[in-house]
This record gives C-alpha cells, sequence and structure tokens, in this order.
C-alpha cells in the first residue's frame, strides 16, 4: 500500500471524527493536497483493535499455561548435573 493513502486515511478518519463532534476541520481537498505525491510503496498489516487485543490476550494465556505446566527450574537443574 502506498505510504501517504495509509497517511491520508489515519488523517481522514481525524478529521471526520472532528467533524462530528463539530469542530470545524479543512476540506478533504486540502488533505488529499497534503498527501498527494510520489507512491511510497510499503507493507502494512492492519488489525481492527479488537482483534489486535484477542490476539495479545491469547498469547499471554498460552505463555501462562506453558508455565504452569511446566517447571523449568528442573530443566536447567538437568543440564547443570550434565
Amino acid at each position: 500500500m502506498d505510504r501517504n493513502f495509509y497517511d491520508f486515511l489515519i488523517e481522514y478518519d481525524k478529521y471526520h471524527k472532528a467533524n462530528e463532534e463539530g469542530i470545524p476541520t479543512g476540506g478533504i481537498e486540502e488533505l488529499k493536497a497534503i498527501y498527494k505525491g510520489t507512491p511510497n510503496i510499503e507493507e502494512f498489516v492492519v488489525l481492527p483493535r479488537n482483534v489486535f487485543f484477542e490476539i495479545v490476550g491469547d498469547t499471554n494465556k498460552a505463555t501462562k499455561n506453558l508455565a504452569e505446566i511446566i517447571d523449568f527450574s528442573e530443566h536447567i537443574a538437568i543440564l547443570d548435573e550434565e
């Protein structure tokens, strides 16, 4: 995705929220002019916030469960004996 387009989408969202709250902002044409230019292609991973929190929560649960199942100190002691 073009980095300029990504930045445009972020700023557009801010403009949209400000307009909903009654805060006057510049026109969309001004915003387009700011981010117009040579494409700067980059790779992005865009996740909705709730999906991101779900992934992070699942990762923490998996780590916690592994630590509860395996006592790593026992395995370190075995390595020390060798």
